[in-house]
């Protein structure tokens, strides 16, 4: 596949318009247009903006080698915490990571997420002799990991397809899912996660 198809999937399958990518690489349209159509290619800054965006590498994009065996991600930057709270009708609070991912997803359907770490085997034996010869309570690996993991999870519900976003202080990173989440709860990998009832 040449480097104009690649362009092409990336952005159709993270549902960018060309002149939604076009803005978020400041360039114009016709500048990706070109691309896409074989009569032109990007500049270094402009691959490299790229790959960061898609969450490929430069190798990816050029040959389609490296590390894009997943889903691509679509990398969002904004300083989370300049934003203002967005908060939901009939909900009593607000977040800045509400704020952060609708504006990454403008008209999708969001619903928060509340995310549980499993253990891995050797996690789980330490868990269970604590528990035995101390009397400690079990859960203590997954305390610890959402005392050091703060990001905000979100399911964004969008055109027929499911995206995963992670909202951290830098931006929100998507990464569209392989296939719809059809229930509350849902796991990935090691990460077990449970919708709310409610969208935002």
């Amino acid at each position: 596949m040449a480097l104009e198809h690649r362009i092409k999937e990336l952005r159709t399958r993270n549902g960018l318009s060309q002149a939604a990518l076009a803005d978020r690489l400041h360039v114009s349209r016709q500048a990706v247009t070109k691309w896409e159509a074989g009569r032109g290619i990007p500049d270094v800054d402009n691959l490299r903006a790229m790959a960061a965006l898609f969450g490929v590498s430069v190798d990816h994009l050029l040959d389609g080698a490296g590390d894009a065996a997943g889903p691509a991600a679509l990398r969002h930057a904004v300083d989370v915490r300049s934003l203002e709270p967005y908060k939901p009708a009939g909900r009593p609070l607000g977040a800045k990571s509400h704020r952060a991912v609708r504006e990454a997803y403008p008209g999708a359907v969001i619903y928060p997420l509340a995310r549980m770490r499993s253990n891995n085997r050797v996690q789980e034996f330490l868990e269970w002799g604590m528990m035995l010869a101390f009397d400690t309570p079990y859960g203590l690996f997954g305390v610890s990991d959402s005392l050091s993991n703060r990001d905000a999870y979100y399911l964004v519900e969008e055109r027929n397809r499911h995206v995963l976003a992670r909202v951290t202080p830098q931006g929100v990173e998507g990464r569209e899912l392989p296939e719809p989440v059809t229930g509350r709860t849902f796991t990935l990998g090691a990460d077990r996660f449970r919708r709310t009832s409610r969208s935002l």
